[in-house]
């Protein structure tokens, strides 16, 4: 159940109010909520005031002679209570809905319109079997590119391993000395030999007989 509910300045309320009594405050107030109820103005009756403020039906007609005498409440041609501040705000209300109405209508009316301008422009061409083809042979071509280089990387040989050339770089001392000793002519060693062998006989001691 949709809640009501209605704009209320309580300080224009208590300065208005002021110079009434809190039983008399009170018998005004629920006036004002039974005419927002209604939504107008209200039978001037004692029977239902009575029922309205809960009291005896001369009670309630000393209490609306007092608002009346006050110029919080006042008859309608046809005989019915009315408010001015309630007719103000139920009047601004009607114009309120009114114009929401109107403007929730034009705006139904709108987003209906763009929707279908949308499904106009969006609906889909119907695809071209030409068009298909192209695009299936493009995927196969790729494909057979991509097998291709697998099987590449597969196959491919591994790469050679590097080897010293003479040129290349420096050899150790071990492969000079060996060098030096291949290139030295054979007559050198024979040489050396005849020197040693004479150096020995020299210092050999001599053996008396």
């Amino acid at each position: 159940m949709k809640t009501e509910f209605y704009k209320m300045e309580y300080e224009a309320w208590d300065e208005g109010t002021d110079d009434l009594s809190l039983e008399l405050e009170a018998a005004y107030l629920r006036l004002c909520h039974q005419m927002y109820r209604r939504r107008g103005p209200i039978p001037a009756q004692a029977k239902s005031l009575a029922r309205l403020w809960r009291v005896h039906t001369n009670k309630a007609s000393a209490l609306l002679k007092q608002l009346m005498d006050a110029g919080k409440v006042s008859l309608t041609p046809e005989g019915n209570l009315t408010n001015t501040r309630v007719e103000r705000e139920l009047n601004a209300r009607g114009v309120t809905s009114t114009l929401k109405a109107e403007a929730g209508r034009k705006g139904g009316i709108h987003s209906g319109q763009v929707r279908s301008n949308s499904l106009e422009n969006h609906d889909l061409p119907e695809a071209d079997a030409s068009s298909i083809e192209k695009q299936d042979e493009a995927i196969r071509v790729e494909e057979s590119r991509v097998e291709e280089r697998r099987k590449e990387k597969k196959i491919r040989p591994p790469l050679p391993r590097r080897t010293r050339t003479r040129d290349s770089g420096k050899s150790s001392p071990n492969e000079q000395a060996e060098t030096q000793r291949s290139r030295q002519p054979k007559s050198s060693h024979l040489r050396s030999r005849a020197t040693r062998a004479q150096a020995e006989s020299a210092t050999a001691p001599s053996i008396q007989r």
